[in-house]
């Protein structure tokens, strides 16, 4: 018994495929070589803006870090400390210091009148005119081309 692939055809003749057993074409292949690189293009895209993110973030959590080393220093410091000694300075003592050549930590003590909750107007000269409330302001910035900066503000009184 004899079985035909092609029961039109006659026995022994060549066998004509249609388009559809040929395989791909050219141009089918260049459409989906474009819809592929469409995709990975876009899944590249968004891998090099989830990078930059991560990268944003470690960089601000290390900022978060070093301000709230250097504000539990400067808290854990007793109210008369020099480094807290603002008198006489309407803006307050300033303090500026590099750390790992790519850090700018900046502190500043202000006083502080307890009635109002603003910057003293009368800025106390001595122990005995003290207002007996200290605003303390730590910020940290990055002095490379990734930028950022973090302050943090806390009060202190005797």
């Amino acid at each position: 018994m004899r079985f035909d692939l092609h029961p039109h055809q006659a026995p022994n003749s060549s066998v004509n495929y249609s388009r559809s057993n040929s395989g791909l074409s050219l141009i089918e292949i260049l459409i989906a070589l474009a819809i592929i690189s469409t995709v990975l293009i876009s899944i590249l895209g968004f891998y090099n803006y989830s990078l930059r993110a991560e990268l944003r973030s470690k960089n601000q959590t290390e900022l978060k870090y070093l301000a709230e080393q250097e504000m539990e220093r400067m808290v854990a410091l007793p109210y008369s400390s020099p480094e807290l000694d603002c008198y006489g300075a309407f803006a307050g003592r300033i303090n500026y210091y590099i750390r790992d050549d790519k850090y700018l930590i900046k502190t500043t003590v202000v006083f502080m009148d307890p009635d109002s909750g603003e910057v003293a107007e009368n800025v106390p000269r001595n122990n005995k005119e003290d207002t007996h409330l200290k605003k303390i302001i730590v910020s940290v910035a990055r002095l490379d081309a990734q930028g950022g900066q973090i302050d943090l503000t806390t009060f202190k009184s005797p």
